[in-house]
């Protein structure tokens, strides 16, 4: 399963740093930056989601997600598919509106890493509560 998970962490993290189609001649360093950190942090809030269900600490809170996130190899695809369609959408943005592109995914990779955040907090607390750290 871990092999699985890394080739597929591996495909997307190419994938972002692949150059977009636009007019300029140097590839925008800043932005596929942030694309490969939102791929990052897709991946470390899914490590941290399956933490805490694994070890009973928690229970997925977004009721869709909890549908498929027991079943590893599908919330691995689905993940996949939406963090390869959420690039594309804002890399065909950036062709139009660079500016907001790039704020977008600031914003974005700022939720993401408040999740990341929230999960391993309460994956921390929970365990303090049990006396495992």
């Amino acid at each position: 399963m871990k092999k699985l998970f890394t080739t597929v962490i591996l495909i997307l993290t190419c994938f972002s740093l692949l150059p977009s189609k636009t007019n300029t001649t140097k590839p925008n360093l800043f932005y596929h930056s942030l694309e490969a950190t939102f791929l990052t942090l897709q991946t470390v809030d899914l490590l941290t989601t399956w933490n805490g269900n694994n070890k009973f600490l928690g229970v997925e809170q977004n009721p869709l997600v909890n549908l498929w996130i027991r079943n590893k190899p599908v919330t691995v695809v689905i993940t996949a598919a939406v963090g390869i369609t959420t690039l594309y959408a804002f890399r065909k943005l950036h062709k139009r509106n660079k500016t907001l592109a790039t704020v977008g995914l600031i914003v974005l990779n700022s939720a993401v890493g408040w999740v990341v955040y929230n999960n391993n907090k309460m994956n921390r607390n929970v365990n303090a509560a049990v006396g495992i750290i």
